[in-house]
């Protein structure tokens, strides 16, 4: 019984001792004198964690100064004090100490805040040194309105960019320090203290217009481009200057980059397509037309990829698509192979006519398809290898049995004959066989009185070569066109001569 009562008592004087600590801190937060016919201007606050308990006549004005600012009390009050004193705490509980002074951060300020913390209740007091008669929260309202002036006036007085304010009858007022420089080189007829350089149009709030916008400087023949921002208020305009001088070269140098591609687009027998990311056509030359026939009016409707192909389709122009069922899914797979730079194919259309279709990526996810006609280049190619076969033909049958080496005496044909003959296929070989492993295998079949060392390049005899079977074979070597050479094999009563292989050179 005697513990409770102890402990009782003990949280009685407890609640009795932080009740009148509080009441002392109300007692000299609240405002002193009843009669005042002024508000007061003393700068005190009591915080209850960071919850506002009570604040005096001059710290109700500050902390009103910062309404809405933070989620809490305390988050208000450091918004509208923390720019002259950084030192305050972001929370009440972080104080190091019971009692905290908090120096202010402009120079010839002799201000501090006074922080005083016990248990959960903390006070702040603003206090201002020296001889003067003014109240904290007056000085504190003046020092802040100077910095915020001060900061104004040299963001706008050190901007790089001209900056300058005109009346409503479009006369300048002021100016910052690079307008003046502007206005000391440029080529203007305005003898007035702060001269016009910019011809601007009239501003109809609330529109911001932006103008583009030329100024001549003073013995150079050359502008310089600024783009000009203006802001009407009740009393005039402000205007900004922002200089994209390098922003209208690099358009003017882009323009006449594209008209140059244009021009040698236009001169291209290749047909030239693009499509941009929308897969819309963006360009096309006129090879386009001629190679294609399509009319300039579907081509300048700006198509999109997929009518463009249709388009083709219908005019036979394409393959027709063995399935019209996988006719988009086919075009899908057209359209990231070449979005992968890996389209290219051959259309055999059935006109004759053969086109070399090849796709490639451009830049910000545009496609290029380039349509080339190679039916000249086919139908050539198909000759020359009609051509070959008949060659080929023909000396396969000859009976004597021909090698023809390369300049570096590597074996690059062989007829009929000579596989025969020497009963080798060289085209079954890896490897390349040269003139030194022919005549190795020559010497498999040859006599040991066959001298096979005498076949070279430049050798113009004829050479008898016996071989193992009696027979006995002739060998010449004949001289061919771009350095190859034939060696030649027949009967010995056989001179073995090509006169339709001989170098007419």
């Amino acid at each position: 019984m005697i513990d409770v009562t102890a402990i009782l008592l003990s949280a009685i004087l407890s609640s009795v001792a932080a009740g009148a600590v509080a009441f002392h801190f109300l007692r000299q937060t609240a405002p002193q004198g009843a009669n005042r016919s002024m508000p007061d201007h003393d700068a005190r606050f009591l915080f209850q964690g960071r919850e506002l308990l009570n604040v005096s006549g001059g710290g109700q004005w500050l902390f009103e100064t910062g309404h809405g600012k933070g989620d809490s009390d305390w988050d208000q009050l450091r918004h509208v004090l923390a720019p002259r004193f950084p030192g305050l705490p972001v929370l009440p509980e972080n104080m190091d100490a019971d009692i905290v002074t908090c120096p202010t951060n402009l120079p010839d300020d002799e201000a501090e805040l006074l922080l005083e913390r016990i248990n959960d209740l903390t006070r702040v007091t603003l206090l201002q040194h020296g001889d003067s008669t003014a109240q904290p929260a007056d000085i504190h309202r003046r020092l802040m309105t100077d910095t915020r002036l001060e900061t104004l006036e040299q963001a706008v007085e050190g901007s790089p960019y001209p900056i300058w304010a005109s009346n409503c009858d479009g006369r300048i007022t002021w100016a910052n320090d690079a307008y003046k420089r502007l206005a000391e080189n440029a080529d203007t007829l305005d003898n007035a203290d702060i001269p016009t350089l910019f011809d601007l149009p009239e501003v109809t709030p609330p529109a911001v217009p932006r103008t583009r916008l030329s100024l001549t400087l003073k013995e150079s023949d050359s502008n310089i481009w600024f783009d000009v921002t203006s802001s009407q208020s009740s009393v005039g305009c402000m205007h900004y200057a922002i200089d994209i001088n390098a922003v209208v070269q690099a358009e003017i140098a882009q323009r006449n980059f594209v008209q140059t591609l244009t021009k040698t687009f236009a001169q291209l027998s290749i047909g030239l397509v693009i499509f941009d990311r929308r897969r819309q056509l963006a360009l096309f030359n006129p090879a386009l037309i001629d190679l294609l026939g399509l009319s300039p009016e579907f081509l300048s409707s700006r198509p999109t990829l997929f009518s463009f192909f249709d388009r083709l389709r219908d005019m036979q122009i394409m393959p027709e698509p063995k399935n019209y069922r996988n006719w988009r899914e086919d075009m899908s797979d057209l359209v990231t192979a070449a979005s992968d730079g890996g389209y290219l194919e051959t259309w055999n259309l059935p006109s004759g006519l053969t086109y070399r279709v090849s796709g490639r990526p451009h830049p910000d996810g545009a496609i290029a398809f380039l349509f080339e006609d190679i039916s000249s280049e086919v139908s050539l190619t198909r000759r020359f290898r009609s051509q070959l076969e008949v060659l080929q033909a023909l000396v396969d049958g000859m009976p004597q049995a021909v090698a023809i080496f390369s300049p570096s005496s590597v074996l690059t044909f062989a007829n009929e004959s000579y596989r025969t003959l020497w009963r080798c296929d060289p085209d079954s070989s890896f490897a390349d066989l040269t003139l030194d492993d022919a005549m190795r295998h020559w010497m498999t079949r040859a006599t040991a009185q066959a001298d096979l060392t005498r076949i070279h390049p430049t050798q113009t005899d004829i050479i008898s070569i016996p071989l193992i079977n009696g027979q006995t074979l002739s060998c010449r070597v004949q001289q061919l066109m771009g350095g190859n050479f034939a060696v030649i094999f027949g009967q010995e009563q056989d001179a073995p001569h090509l006169p339709f292989l001989q170098n007419s050179a």
